[in-house]
């Protein structure tokens, strides 16, 4: 080719085919100067600008690549400069032009002919590549890690606050949730007992808890990922205004529960959190990791994964026909558990509280939306522990690294093997994947610091049947 330019130094497709072959080969430089000497010498080869910007780009030079690829499609409306020009401002950045660019690609891609379509594979498969690469990035991943050591209260916990912050961590370092959108709410700070006093804003109150969940649900839109955790107590709650025998209802604690309302102690049940992420838009995926007992019915009321229902549900019966009701049979906890001496010796307490009487735990809460969306998204539950089970926290030691001593934490059983398992997992794989790692670290715990330990087996259940697996890495948990 240059010794054609040498003959005929003023033909421009010598110059042109000159620029191709150094792009192809990574000589940016050269190709710019072969581009730009063909596009003076016949400036209306509308390609010969499209091949330039991808050149710029290349050098850095985004916003003049920006104008050559405009330059080209002023010229011809060419679904590859539409394309090229999506791609080089995606790698930019600059999402929402990015997107615009491809819906134009793809309006007159699906105008070409099926042969003319499948001509050159590696044009559909950077079509691909781009569309999920849109979507991922136009994913937004909100996060509320809730945390209630209950630091007023004689009968507190130590690990619940840094289980509140240690999920945070994992998924803000390895499952990019950007900061700004990771809320955590905790009534004492990691490490510490009472001495310094959280903001108001921050504190795990039961008004914060549902204010923020429900926040985080408004702003919400379809293909987003929200995550829900939940570390400290749970308690199954006698409603005195309902029918008698009718079953208990599951409840969390927040951290002011002791305050109370009209004379109760004041709960959130499960069932209100349950009302509010049925608010999310269709095709949101949410994750919630419940480190507490009695959460089993936080996503769905009756079911799990394998079809069967979570165990301890009331039944009813209602004109000879019986169903399960969203009420639980009361649930026994084996002390020994706790109590016995090497469970001692890892400080190793439970999760539970004892029943409560409340007239009408439900009593107050925040309103939810009008005509409340009842959308098909796709949901993940994570329990402690299932029905008559004991979730529990205890110390945790993490190997010192480069030499240093190792560090001591108390934190609850599943949140840590959640970390632990993610982490395991080198933070991808399947929700189905997940469940077993968990399994695994919990059965180490157990033959190792807690031989009563009963929580072996996270209960997992959805709010929809899946056709396949459901990525938990790749940024989509």
């Amino acid at each position: 080719l240059k010794r054609a330019l040498y003959l005929d130094p003023f033909e421009w497709i010598i110059s042109y085919n000159l620029g191709l072959v150094h792009l192809n080969t990574g000589q940016f430089a050269s190709a710019f100067h072969f581009f730009s000497a063909s596009i003076n010498l016949k400036p209306d080869f509308p390609s010969s600008y499209m091949y330039l910007a991808i050149t710029l780009s290349r050098l850095d030079d985004f916003s003049n690549a920006c104008s050559a690829y405009e330059k080209a499609i002023e010229m011809d409306s060419d679904h590859m400069f539409h394309l090229n020009f999506a791609i080089t401002l995606f790698n930019h950045g600059e999402l929402a032009e990015a997107k615009r660019q491809f819906v134009l690609f793809n309006d007159l891609f699906q105008q070409l002919d099926e042969e003319q379509r499948n001509s050159d594979p590696e044009v559909n498969e950077q079509r691909q590549l781009l569309q999920r690469a849109l979507k991922v990035a136009s994913m937004v991943k909100r996060a509320l890690c809730i945390g209630c050591n209950y630091p007023s209260k004689a009968f507190g916990l130590a690990g619940a606050v840094n289980d509140a912050f240690l999920i945070a961590e994992t998924l803000q370092v390895h499952m990019g949730f950007c900061h700004e959108n990771v809320c955590v709410l905790h009534d004492v700070y990691p490490g510490q007992k009472k001495s310094l006093k959280v903001e108001p804003a921050k504190c795990p109150t039961r008004v914060n808890i549902l204010q923020q969940l429900q926040q985080m649900v408004r702003q919400t839109r379809p293909g987003d990922v929200l995550f829900f955790s939940f570390s400290g107590y749970g308690l199954q709650v006698d409603d005195m205004d309902g029918y008698q025998d009718e079953g208990y209802e599951e409840a969390i604690l927040p951290t002011d529960f002791v305050d109370g309302r009209d004379g109760d102690y004041s709960v959130i049940c499960t069932n209100d959190l349950h009302d509010v992420l049925l608010g999310v838009p269709h095709n949101v995926v949410v994750t919630a990791v419940m480190d507490c007992d009695h959460a089993t019915t936080l996503i769905d009321i009756g079911g799990t994964l394998d079809g069967s229902l979570v165990s301890g549900l009331k039944y009813s019966s209602f004109c000879g026909f019986q169903a399960h009701s969203t009420k639980m049979i009361l649930a026994n906890h084996e002390r020994d558990v706790w109590q016995e001496e090497k469970a001692r010796s890892v400080h190793a307490r439970p999760r539970f509280q004892p029943v409560m009487e409340i007239d009408n735990p439900r009593k107050g809460r925040l309103p939810t939306r009008p005509a409340m969306s009842r959308s098909s998204s796709i949901a993940f539950c994570y329990s402690a522990a299932g029905h008559g089970q004991t979730a529990m926290e205890m110390k945790m030691t993490l190997p010192g690294v480069d030499g240093q001593e190792p560090t001591v934490k108390q934190h609850g059983v599943l949140s840590w093997c959640f970390a632990r398992a993610l982490e395991e997992l080198n933070f991808s794989g399947t929700y189905f994947d997940l469940q077993e790692e968990i399994q695994q670290q919990m059965q180490t715990i157990k033959s190792t610091a807690l031989p009563r330990m009963d929580q072996d087996r996270p209960t997992r259940h959805e709010g929809k049947r899946l056709g396949g697996s459901v990525e938990i890495g790749n940024g989509t948990i």
